[in-house]
């Protein structure tokens, strides 16, 4: 079975480690983020969506939340219909952050699943190069 492609981005930030998770987890600072519309109930099994500048809607399940620590999020296209996000293509996205003497040390790491479909793939490329460390930055202020 091949390996799911993945994608990771490491940044530090001079803020605390817990500022920064406030700009990972709550709708406003996470919107400015994403440089998207967020609704997200922060807990696992939870469930959001984000709807981009260009309208496009993506829907998110919650997997895991250690505060201050690590979230991790599946998320795909709203319009791929199906019972779990496996079964939608989901990727799925893990945000980590680490004190380091700098700062906090940001961890985003997007795992598409093996043999995603196209428009999977293509998604994840978008959502990998759409997200940068100063727009990070800017949601911990």
């Amino acid at each position: 079975m091949p390996a799911s492609a993945e994608v990771t981005r490491t940044v530090v930030l001079p803020a605390d480690r817990e500022r920064v998770w406030d700009a990972v987890t709550r709708p406003a600072p996470l919107s400015r983020w994403l440089g998207a519309e967020v609704e997200i109930d922060l807990r696992p099994g939870g469930t959001g969506t984000v709807v981009g500048e260009d309208e496009t809607v993506r829907r998110l399940v919650v997997e895991e939340v250690v505060p201050g620590r690590r979230l991790t999020f599946h998320w795909w296209p709203a319009d791929r219909e199906a019972a779990t996000p496996r079964d939608a293509g989901a990727s799925t996205v893990e945000i980590g952050l680490d004190e380091v003497p700098a700062g906090t040390r940001v961890t985003v790491t997007e795992m598409a699943p093996a043999n995603p479909a196209p428009a999977a793939a293509a998604a994840m490329a978008s959502d990998a190069a759409s997200a940068s460390a100063r727009r990070v930055l800017l949601a911990t202020r």
